[in-house]
């Protein structure tokens, strides 16, 4: 009978243990989705930067060969 109750409380602390485990991962990945949405957010918030960058740098060589158009 003590046999039994051994192995149930040792079943019984390995499930708890799982269960910890299982939270402990959970808890893990909404901190990684949480830091997937922060890198993609400021991924985006670049590219936006470098096209605005890239736009003004067409207007300034667009400026420049009327420039260059009028002097000739």
């Amino acid at each position: 009978m003590t046999s039994l109750l051994c192995q149930f409380e040792n079943k019984s602390t390995e499930l708890s243990n799982r269960n910890i485990l299982f939270e402990n991962l959970e808890e893990e990945k909404l901190r990684y989705e949480a830091q997937c949405k922060e890198l993609v957010k400021a991924q985006q918030e670049k590219e936006v930067e470098y096209q605005s960058q890239i736009e003004n740098f067409i207007s300034i060589v667009s400026a420049l060969e009327e420039q260059k158009k009028e002097l000739e």
